[in-house]
């Protein structure tokens, strides 16, 4: 908690709490978002999918001793799918950079392709870029490795089911500083 009585855990209630009273409100919606990464979007949406599965129609209040601070939503199942619907339309159009730490769990150089793990199980494949090629190329399989994916969702014409692919842009066994 930082002096003022304002917490980082304060403001990210805050902020799910928007998106939630935005609903479905496009506009307002990216307005929230667009300042947000891409990786808390993607934790939001997680979050969201979650509650989803286990909420009865009421509200949530958050109070706060700050002033200014604090805020109710009205929480339901099909307001909280109204959301879920409308990130991941933003996320359809926007392609998002993020930075992970795992292992290295498969490359196939011929066909620019790579597979890796996080710790939290989460796999990400796909194809690699240009500028990642060497970096991969003299990488170790079950290694654990910093990586920049970016990540591009686009919608079957045919079936209108998601479609996500990631690019490997970055690959190093050192931290990245930005």
């Amino acid at each position: 908690m930082e002096i003022f009585g304002d917490s980082k855990f304060g403001d990210a209630i805050d902020e799910l709490l928007k998106l939630i009273e935005a609903g479905n409100d496009q506009d307002q919606l990216k307005a929230l978002l667009d300042p947000i990464k891409a990786r808390v979007i993607k934790d939001y949406e997680k979050f969201l999918k979650t509650l989803s599965g286990s909420i009865i129609d009421g509200n949530i209040t958050w109070t706060s001793p700050g002033p200014d601070r604090g805020r109710s939503a009205r929480l339901s199942k099909s307001r909280i799918q109204e959301v879920l619907v409308t990130l991941q339309e933003y996320q359809e159009e926007t392609p998002f950079t993020f930075k992970i730490t795992g292992t290295l769990t498969a490359v196939h150089l011929r066909r620019k392709t790579f597979e890796m793990e996080t710790i939290e199980e989460e796999r990400y494949k796909g194809t690699i870029s240009d500028n990642a090629m060497d970096a991969v190329s003299t990488a170790t399989l079950s290694r654990e490795y910093n990586a920049e994916i970016q990540e591009m969702t686009t919608r079957s014409k045919t079936t209108n089911e998601p479609d996500t692919k990631h690019k490997l842009l970055r690959l190093s066994s050192e931290t990245f500083n930005s």
